[in-house]
């Protein structure tokens, strides 16, 4: 989801794999240290990308204002799956 933020809307001409190495050495920080959030929105059975939200923090209205954006868009989902936290787990 970076990958595609990142060629689609900021237009670098990165590939995926410079994205994901340069990811992996941050360890989830930002060059001055400060951590960021990531909500990515995606659907299992297409395994297709829906939304993604990148920020500093991402308090509960702002997820629910995206959810409710795609829910707009595709229609209510018969049911979410929440993947736990990746850099807690790093």
């Amino acid at each position: 989801m970076c990958f595609l933020y990142l060629h689609n809307v900021r237009g670098h001409r990165w590939n995926h794999k410079r994205v994901y190495r340069i990811y992996r050495e941050l360890e989830d920080h930002l060059e001055d240290g400060k951590p960021f959030r990531l909500l990515n929105v995606l659907d299992d059975f297409n395994r297709e990308g829906l939304g993604i939200e990148v920020d500093f923090s991402l308090p509960a209205e702002r997820v629910i204002r995206s959810l409710s954006q795609i829910i707009e868009w595709r229609g209510k989902p018969f049911a979410i799956r929440v993947a736990p936290n990746m850099s807690a787990a790093s």
